[in-house]
C-alpha cells in the first residue's frame, strides 16, 4: 500500500459530510421520491412536508457528490426575466436502483441502523475511558418510544433476511420454527408470506406487543410468544408447543456475555426434534482471526458501547458451543452481505 493510498482512505474514512448528506436522503425518502417524478426543491419540500430551504441545502450537496443530477426548469412565467431558473433534481437509474426503496436492489434497509452505530461511534472513545456502555438510549432501553423506534429500524432487515433463507432453501422441510429474539417478526413474517412454515416470534415481554401489532398490521399468520432465553426461571418451554424442527438465533448473542451466549445456544437447542436445525447468524459473528468480516471487526468496538456485555463471537466460540449443546455438522456459511451464519443439526 503506498502512502498515498492510505492517506486517501484515511481522508475518505474522515470525511462526514457525504454520508451525513446520504443518511439524511434515505431518511426523508428523497430517492424514492425523486426516481418516480423529477422534482423542483419547493415541489419536493412540498410532497415530504418538510423546510423547503433546508431541503434545497441537501439536494444540491447530494448533486455534488453525484448522487443527483440537475436540470434547469425555464419555464419561467411570462415577463418574470428576473426569476431565476428553478434547478430540477432526477435521481439517475443506478442511484435509483440502488438507493429507492421501489426497487428490489435497494440497499439501504439498515440505514437508520448505520445511523445508530454512527451516533454509537461519537461515544467508543468515552466508553474505551470509563469502561462503561455509553448507549443505552441508542438500544433502545430508556423508555418505550426509543424501544418502538428501535425496532421499527431491524424490521426491514429481518425481512430481507427472511427472504434470503427462503432463497438458500435453509428452511426447507421445516414446519415450526422459532425465531428466538425475533424483535417485531420482520424475519418471520417474510417466510410466512411465501411459505406455509409455522413462525414463532419469541420476545421479551416488552417487545411482545410491538410485535403482535406489526404482525396484525400485516396479516399474515404468525405467532407471537413472550419469554426471555437468558432466564432461567421462565418457563418458556411451557408455552411453546415442543419440539420445533428449527431455531433462529439472529444478532442476539452479541449482546450476551460468553456464559449467558453459551446457555442460550443449550436452551434453544432443547427445543429442537432430533435432526432440528439451529441457525445462529448476525454482524456479530467473526472469523478466528478476528479480522473478518471487517464490519464485524468495527462492529464488536461498538457493541461495547451499545450492551456492558456487548462483543463479537468468533466462528470457534459458537460451533464449540453448539457440539457442547449436542448438535452435529455444524457448517459456515456467508449471506449475501458479508455476515457469517453458522448452522447446526441435533443429533438423534
Amino acid at each position: 500500500m503506498t502512502d498515498r493510498s492510505l492517506a486517501a482512505r484515511l481522508e475518505a474514512w474522515l470525511d462526514p459530510l457525504p454520508t451525513c448528506a446520504l443518511m439524511a436522503g434515505l431518511q426523508l425518502d428523497v430517492f424514492a421520491h425523486l426516481s418516480r417524478r423529477p422534482s423542483t426543491a419547493s415541489e419536493l419540500a412540498a410532497a415530504l412536508g418538510v423546510d423547503e430551504r433546508r431541503l434545497s441545502q441537501l439536494l444540491r450537496a447530494l448533486s455534488a457528490v453525484d448522487l443527483l443530477h440537475i436540470s434547469l426548469d425555464d419555464e419561467t412565467a411570462p415577463g418574470d426575466s428576473h426569476r431565476a431558473c428553478e434547478a430540477v433534481y432526477h435521481a439517475g437509474e443506478e442511484v435509483t436502483a440502488l438507493l429507492s426503496t421501489d426497487s428490489s436492489r435497494f440497499i439501504g434497509q439498515d440505514h437508520a441502523l448505520a445511523h445508530r452505530f454512527m451516533r454509537a461511534g461519537t461515544r467508543l472513545a468515552t466508553a474505551i475511558r470509563t469502561g462503561k456502555a455509553q448507549g443505552a438510549d441508542l438500544a433502545g432501553h430508556t423508555n418505550e418510544h426509543e424501544r418502538a423506534h428501535f425496532q421499527q429500524e431491524l424490521f426491514g432487515g429481518a425481512q430481507a433476511l427472511g427472504h434470503e433463507l427462503v432463497r438458500r432453501g435453509w428452511l426447507d422441510g421445516c414446519h415450526r420454527v422459532v425465531d428466538a429474539g425475533g424483535g417485531t417478526g420482520g424475519l418471520a413474517l417474510a417466510v410466512s408470506s411465501v411459505t406455509e412454515t409455522e413462525m414463532i416470534v419469541l420476545e421479551r415481554a416488552s417487545v411482545v406487543g410491538l410485535a403482535q401489532q406489526a404482525i396484525d398490521d400485516h396479516r399474515v399468520p404468525v405467532s407471537v410468544t413472550h419469554g426471555d432465553v437468558c432466564d432461567p426461571e421462565d418457563d418458556i418451554e411451557q408455552r411453546l408447543r415442543l419440539p420445533v424442527d428449527a431455531v433462529l438465533g439472529v444478532a442476539f448473542l452479541q449482546v450476551l456475555g460468553p456464559s449467558l451466549a453459551a446457555a442460550a445456544v443449550r436452551r434453544m437447542v432443547r427445543w429442537l426434534r432430533s435432526g432440528g436445525l439451529l441457525l445462529i447468524t448476525g454482524i456479530g459473528i467473526i472469523d478466528n482471526d478476528r479480522r473478518s468480516p471487517a464490519a464485524a471487526a468495527v462492529a464488536d468496538v461498538l457493541f461495547g458501547v451499545l450492551y456492558e456485555e456487548g462483543r463479537t463471537y468468533t466462528i470457534g466460540q459458537i460451533t464449540a458451543w453448539m457440539e457442547d449443546a449436542g448438535l452435529a455438522q455444524v457448517t459456515v456459511d456467508r449471506l449475501d452481505d458479508d455476515r457469517l451464519v453458522l448452522r447446526g443439526w441435533r443429533s438423534a
